[in-house]
């Protein structure tokens, strides 16, 4: 048997809210034929469906644990996958882990707490925005998001459904995204989405390859390294390099020696 929990808040008030994206998840994995158990020690709404447990603790976010928890130690689950929203991964994105940190996020807190942390996770990226965190994930999605949630929701909803026949390994490999392919044409990523592009690889229009054309053939990681130093150091060492070969080259000529020395010192000095 296998335990899927989408982490949330219950009420009218926090529906559609960014802290909600895994009840979201949950709603679209249930099937008419679902059946729902009315229990009040599990402290949630939890339905079956075959060999799956759906869970949507009604506990508050902060203690989602004691539900997640009361159902397991009933129906003692072989695998147990929590599915909830995450503040360092950019909108739409999505990852899947077994352990590691909470990430600040009181569910995941509040369960490892309780039962440790090796379970898997289904992580959906929500972005930072311009807010404070806790009026941010508390916020409703706005209507120009709603393209980018609903693809996302439906996206995670294939994941999951994957990740319950195979294992977590082939599912990173198949599903892990670092956005929703409707991000690219949206602007909203300009506010939300979690990491602004490298703002030294705009030194890279600057630059005249035409007369550094070995340039780009010897900074392949761009993206990550480029900055308006390494562009000047490059063209000093340059300098630097033929300058010497000069010099060693008329070692074997004294009379020119003196000559060399005095033309090249002024553009070293100068660079």
């Amino acid at each position: 048997m296998t335990l899927i929990v989408g982490l949330g808040n219950p009420g009218g008030k926090y529906e559609n809210t960014r802290h909600n994206a895994g009840f979201m998840v949950i709603d679209r994995l249930l099937s008419p034929q679902a059946i729902k158990i009315s229990n009040e020690k599990f402290q949630g709404e939890l339905y079956k469906m075959g060999s799956l447990l759906l869970l949507k603790p009604q506990t508050f976010m902060n203690l989602s644990g004691k539900s997640v928890q009361a159902v397991a130690n009933f129906y003692k689950p072989e695998r147990i996958i929590v599915i909830h929203d995450d503040l360092d991964l950019a909108f739409g994105a999505m990852k899947f882990k077994i352990g590691g940190s909470s990430g600040g996020h009181n569910g995941i807190k509040s369960i490892d707490s309780l039962m440790g942390n090796e379970y898997e996770r289904v992580r959906i990226g929500i972005g930072r925005g311009k807010f404070d965190t806790i009026n941010f994930v508390l916020g409703k999605f706005g209507e120009d998001e709603r393209e980018i949630l609903d693809e996302t929701l439906n996206y995670a909803k294939n994941a999951v459904e994957f990740l319950i026949k195979n294992d977590i390994d082939e599912t990173v490999r198949k599903f892990n995204r670092k956005n929703s392919p409707k991000a690219s044409n949206s602007d909203i990523s300009k506010d939300i989405n979690v990491k602004p592009k490298n703002p030294a690889r705009k030194n890279l229009d600057t630059i005249d390859t035409k007369s550094n054309p070995n340039y780009l053939n010897s900074n392949p990681n761009l993206d990550d390294k480029i900055d308006v130093s390494c562009v000047k150091q490059s063209e000093i060492s340059n300098i630097n390099l033929r300058t010497n070969k000069e010099i060693r080259n008329s070692k074997s000529n004294s009379a020119n020696f003196s000559e060399i020395i005095a033309t090249k010192a002024p553009n070293q000095q100068g660079d």
